[in-house]
């Protein structure tokens, strides 16, 4: 068992309390605010570091249902080429398209520069006198727009397999179930960028080497989805 698990159902308050408990004397010299900052400073460290060992330990998939959610992408509508990614896309893994029928349906990621994708936006539409297996090209543009080349033949369902972003904690938030493990290297983290930077900020950098001894314990805890082989963490901070 990872030696940092920490409490079930922790808060943004809760973590707030593990960092006061770290600061000691330097309690009341930053904010709530401030340190939920740095707490969620924290939170993108650990996230990088999880996210850099390619294990999808943050993979999420979409749905169609309710706009409401975060990993909500519309259904493709024959009309329109362009749709917002949902708001806590990071990077693509597969497209899945559950249309009945038309289950063989391809989509592949072509760059918007790619020639393929070019003559594709050009032809517009898809003969499948020509292509009975459908491809779709799509790319990823801007912040979170998913444009394809060609206008869909149907009102596709698609299910997107992405890595999502974990959004920003508050005090009432619960801490998101892949970074609860971790809740005391948050506040670790936390409590000494808050006292580093009261004290001599110069250490941060000094710090920064115990830090990467941390790397090694979430690596060595959080590794192993698949054992068969060996798993490396990069250094987030360079």
């Amino acid at each position: 068992m990872p030696s940092d698990i920490g409490i079930r159902g922790i808060t943004g308050q809760g973590l707030i309390d593990l960092v006061d408990d770290r600061l000691a004397g330097y309690q009341n010299a930053a904010s709530p605010k401030k340190k939920i900052g740095f707490i969620n400073e924290a939170k993108d460290a650990v996230w990088a570091i999880l996210k850099n060992l390619e294990q999808d330990y943050f993979g999420q998939t979409s749905q169609g249902s309710d706009a409401t959610q975060a990993n909500y992408f519309a259904a493709l509508a024959t009309n329109t080429r362009s749709y917002s990614l949902p708001v806590d896309f990071h990077e693509l893994r597969f497209v899945e398209c559950t249309t009945s029928g038309f289950e063989q349906t391809k989509f592949e990621y072509r760059e918007i520069s790619h020639p393929t994708f070019q003559d594709a936006r050009k032809t517009s539409n898809v003969d499948r006198t020509l292509f009975p297996f459908t491809t779709y090209y799509y790319t990823i543009f801007g912040k979170d727009q998913f444009i394809m080349a060609q206008f869909p033949e149907a009102n596709f369902a698609l299910t997107l397999y992405y890595v999502r972003w974990i959004q920003d904690i508050d005090t009432g938030d619960d801490l998101n179930e892949v970074m609860l493990p971790y809740s005391k290297k948050l506040a670790d983290y936390a409590a000494k960028k808050i006292s580093l930077s009261l004290q001599d900020p110069t250490q941060w950098e000094a710090w920064q080497k115990e830090w990467k001894d941390d790397i090694l314990e979430i690596n060595n805890s959080a590794g192993l989805r698949m054992s068969g082989d060996p798993q490396y963490a990069q250094d987030f901070l360079g």
